[in-house]
This record gives C-alpha cells, structure tokens and sequence, in this order.
C-alpha cells in the first residue's frame, strides 16, 4: 500500500474461533447463525457480507494477526504478494468499527477504531494460508484490512490462491 494515502495503522491479535472473525459496526444487529450469513458463495469466498458486519473466513481456529489501514482513497491496483484479496462495502453508522472472533463478538469491549460514520469499502487481504498443515501451532495466517470512504459495491475477489 502507498504510504502517503494512509492515515492510520492499528494492529490486532483476534481469537478467530470457529474458523472466523468479524469486521463491522458496533452496532450491528447481523445475524451471523442464518444460512444466508455463511452460503456456499460466502464459504466459496470467504466472506460474509451484510450491510454492516463483515464475516472473514479463516483456516486458522486460533490467533490471527490482523492489521487494519484507515487510507482517505483506494490502496491501488498492486496487490503484492498477498494469496487472498476480497473487496467489499461496509456500513458503519455509528463510526466504531469492531475486529474480533465470532463468539469474543462483545461490540462495547471488542478492539475497535473510531472513524467517521459513513460507507466504507474493506480490501481484506491474507498470506500464510494452511495447506492442511498439521501443526496449528506452529502457522501465522496474517491479514491486512485496507478501508477507505468509498459508495456501496458488489463483493469481489481479486485474487484467490489456486
């Protein structure tokens, strides 16, 4: 990412039980037990999209490292070296955005960033994907979350690993 678009870097070390973490409004009323929350497109994507809570699917049932980039514009075409990068539109109404695991999902005690209410898009980008490993222990999946002010729009995968 261009260093001169962003404004802001936090770091978080989420719990993502259950193979998932949340991104999203803290007061968001999603109901992430619904079939429709994680559908075969949600599963095939590995996102979960609701107007207000965001559901990243993970290969790791245990601490991901997660890095969140609040920018003023998009990051750019180039994609690095990232695995995985998905795209796709966030509503925070309320301007906290929560980062933890499903069932550490406590929006008023979650990590959050306070940011200005309004639509925003989210590149969610991972590496260090499992292939199978058998030592969970010893696998760091990482992800950087790129948001940005931006109008509502479809979900995309930009890149997925084959």
């Amino acid at each position: 990412m261009d260093t001169a678009r962003q404004s802001s870097r936090q770091t978080f070390e989420v719990y993502a039980d259950y193979c998932q973490c949340y991104i999203g409004d803290s007061a968001s009323q999603a109901n992430t037990g619904a079939p429709s929350f994680w559908s075969d497109a949600a599963l095939r994507d590995s996102l979960a999209v609701t107007p207000d809570l965001l559901g990243v699917f993970t290969l790791d049932s245990g601490r991901v490292s997660v890095v969140v980039d609040i920018a003023d514009t998009p990051p750019g075409d180039d994609l690095g070296d990232w695995e995985y990068v998905v795209e796709a539109s966030i509503q925070l109404p309320t301007g906290r955005l929560v980062i933890d695991g499903c069932t550490a999902w406590r929006p008023n005690q979650s990590p959050s960033i306070s940011l200005r209410p309004g639509s925003y898009r989210a590149r969610i980008c991972c590496d260090n994907i499992a292939d199978g490993a058998e030592d969970w222990d010893d696998h760091a999946e990482q992800y950087q979350i790129v948001l940005w002010p931006a109008p509502d729009a479809e979900p995309i995968v930009l890149r997925q690993k084959s």
